[in-house]
Protein backbone atom coordinates (compact mmCIF):
# COMPACT_ATOMS: atom_id res chain seq x y z
CA UNK A 1 0.00 0.00 0.00
CA UNK A 2 2.77 2.48 0.92
CA UNK A 3 4.58 1.88 -2.37
CA UNK A 4 1.40 2.41 -4.36
CA UNK A 5 0.69 5.69 -2.57
CA UNK A 6 4.26 7.00 -2.71
CA UNK A 7 4.91 10.12 -4.76
CA UNK A 8 7.93 9.84 -7.01
CA UNK A 9 9.68 12.96 -8.21
CA UNK A 10 10.23 13.28 -11.92
CA UNK A 11 13.94 13.62 -12.70
CA UNK A 12 15.07 17.20 -13.26
CA UNK A 13 16.83 17.44 -16.65
CA UNK A 14 19.16 20.11 -15.21
CA UNK A 15 20.46 17.57 -12.66
CA UNK A 16 20.92 14.83 -15.23
CA UNK A 17 24.09 12.86 -14.61
CA UNK A 18 26.71 12.91 -17.30
CA UNK A 19 28.83 10.17 -18.79
CA UNK A 20 32.02 9.52 -16.84
CA UNK A 21 34.91 7.67 -18.40
CA UNK A 22 37.14 6.03 -15.82
CA UNK A 23 39.91 3.45 -15.87
CA UNK A 24 41.22 1.12 -13.18
CA UNK A 25 44.65 -0.51 -13.22
CA UNK A 26 44.55 -3.87 -11.46
CA UNK A 27 47.38 -6.03 -10.15
CA UNK A 28 48.71 -8.94 -12.18
CA UNK A 29 46.72 -12.13 -11.62
CA UNK A 30 48.30 -15.50 -10.78
CA UNK A 31 48.05 -16.80 -14.36
CA UNK A 32 49.94 -13.78 -15.67
CA UNK A 33 52.72 -14.08 -13.08
CA UNK A 34 53.09 -17.86 -13.49
CA UNK A 35 53.14 -17.60 -17.26
CA UNK A 36 50.03 -19.41 -18.45
CA UNK A 37 48.76 -16.11 -19.92
CA UNK A 38 51.92 -14.11 -20.41
CA UNK A 39 54.63 -16.60 -21.17
CA UNK A 40 56.10 -15.82 -17.75
CA UNK A 41 57.03 -12.25 -18.60
CA UNK A 42 54.97 -9.65 -16.77
CA UNK A 43 56.12 -6.09 -17.07
CA UNK A 44 54.24 -3.03 -15.87
CA UNK A 45 53.96 -0.55 -18.73
CA UNK A 46 51.46 1.91 -17.24
CA UNK A 47 51.96 4.96 -15.04
CA UNK A 48 49.35 7.10 -13.35
CA UNK A 49 50.89 10.46 -12.41
CA UNK A 50 47.56 12.08 -11.45
CA UNK A 51 43.98 11.05 -10.69
CA UNK A 52 43.02 11.83 -14.29
CA UNK A 53 46.06 10.91 -16.40
CA UNK A 54 47.25 7.50 -17.60
CA UNK A 55 50.54 6.94 -19.41
CA UNK A 56 51.68 3.92 -21.40
CA UNK A 57 55.38 3.44 -21.95
CA UNK A 58 57.94 0.86 -23.04
CA UNK A 59 57.00 0.21 -26.66
CA UNK A 60 59.45 2.67 -28.17
CA UNK A 61 62.82 2.85 -26.37
CA UNK A 62 63.49 6.40 -27.61
CA UNK A 63 60.42 7.79 -25.84
CA UNK A 64 59.81 8.10 -22.11
CA UNK A 65 56.02 7.98 -22.65
CA UNK A 66 54.50 6.36 -25.75
CA UNK A 67 50.87 7.35 -25.15
CA UNK A 68 49.09 9.59 -22.69
CA UNK A 69 45.34 9.59 -21.99
CA UNK A 70 43.10 11.81 -19.88
CA UNK A 71 40.04 10.39 -18.11
CA UNK A 72 37.42 11.74 -15.76
CA UNK A 73 39.06 9.58 -13.09
CA UNK A 74 41.83 6.99 -12.97
CA UNK A 75 41.99 4.36 -10.23
CA UNK A 76 45.30 2.70 -9.36
CA UNK A 77 44.84 -0.70 -7.70
CA UNK A 78 48.06 -2.32 -8.90
CA UNK A 79 50.04 -1.94 -5.67
CA UNK A 80 49.24 -0.65 -2.19
CA UNK A 81 52.20 1.70 -1.87
CA UNK A 82 51.18 3.96 -4.78
CA UNK A 83 50.03 7.39 -3.51
CA UNK A 84 46.83 7.15 -5.60
CA UNK A 85 45.95 3.58 -4.52
CA UNK A 86 42.19 2.94 -4.81
CA UNK A 87 40.25 0.26 -2.95
CA UNK A 88 36.77 -1.07 -3.71
CA UNK A 89 35.54 1.36 -1.06
CA UNK A 90 37.14 4.24 -3.00
CA UNK A 91 35.24 3.29 -6.14
CA UNK A 92 32.00 2.85 -4.21
CA UNK A 93 32.38 6.28 -2.60
CA UNK A 94 33.37 8.09 -5.80
CA UNK A 95 31.20 6.28 -8.37
CA UNK A 96 28.81 3.81 -6.81
CA UNK A 97 27.02 6.14 -4.42
CA UNK A 98 26.32 8.71 -7.17
CA UNK A 99 25.06 5.97 -9.49
CA UNK A 100 22.74 4.65 -6.79
CA UNK A 101 21.44 8.14 -6.07
CA UNK A 102 20.85 8.75 -9.81
CA UNK A 103 19.01 5.44 -10.15
CA UNK A 104 16.74 6.35 -7.26
CA UNK A 105 15.97 9.63 -9.07
CA UNK A 106 14.90 7.69 -12.16
CA UNK A 107 18.01 7.87 -14.32
CA UNK A 108 19.43 4.81 -16.08
CA UNK A 109 22.94 3.67 -15.17
CA UNK A 110 25.45 1.46 -16.90
CA UNK A 111 28.91 0.22 -15.99
CA UNK A 112 30.90 -1.16 -18.89
CA UNK A 113 33.80 -3.28 -17.65
CA UNK A 114 36.34 -4.40 -20.22
CA UNK A 115 39.30 -6.62 -19.53
CA UNK A 116 40.91 -10.04 -19.55
CA UNK A 117 38.53 -12.92 -18.69
CA UNK A 118 39.03 -13.99 -15.09
CA UNK A 119 40.87 -10.82 -14.11
CA UNK A 120 38.34 -9.62 -11.56
CA UNK A 121 36.41 -6.91 -13.37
Amino acid sequence: QAVRDAKFEKPDPEESPTIKVCVRVRPFIKEEIEGSRSGGQCELCIAMPTKTKLQIYGREPTKSVDYEFDFDRCYWSFNYDHPLYATQATLQAELGNDMLESALKGFNNCIFAYGQTGSGK
